[in-house]
């Protein structure tokens, strides 16, 4: 979290392959959730950035186990830019993803992005969730 704050949209790899989706009465999927949150992964466009997809992050070599309509995404060979987003956890959920996504539009043409759970914390006396996020550069 620390090296997101400081090095703010760094280009980088995305360090997942797919993402299947969630739901929590999956319990083989929430198991793999509860031993690792940072599987719990969201998935939008930033062409349709209000539309998000649930899910969680699985090797690539797993997706065949998965049928193709559960799939939410697929990586691939185009670059990625990271950011730490903030999203408040109260009525709404607000967040800082449109500021990023403006910010990152001035320079490139964007595409899918990932956000990737990281922590649940405190700022300023309010609770926020932490995201690891990857805006795809096309």
């Amino acid at each position: 979290m620390k090296e997101l704050k400081t090095q703010v949209y760094q280009e980088s790899d995305i360090d997942t392959d797919c993402i299947v989706s969630f739901d929590l009465i999956e319990r083989d999927k929430l198991r793999q959730y509860i031993e690792n949150p940072y599987l719990y992964s969201r998935v939008q466009h930033t062409q349709t950035l209000p539309q998000e997809q649930r899910g969680l992050t699985i090797p690539a070599e797993m997706s065949s186990l998965f049928p193709k309509s559960s799939i939410l995404w697929q990586k691939k060979a185009n670059r990625y830019v990271t950011f730490l987003l903030r999203e408040e956890v109260t009525e709404g959920f607000p967040n800082n993803l449109r500021e990023h996504v403006s910010r990152i539009q001035e320079s490139h043409r964007t595409g899918a992005i990932i956000s990737r759970f990281l922590l649940c914390a405190q700022e300023n006396g309010k609770t926020y969730d932490f995201y690891k996020t990857f805006i795809e550069i096309i």
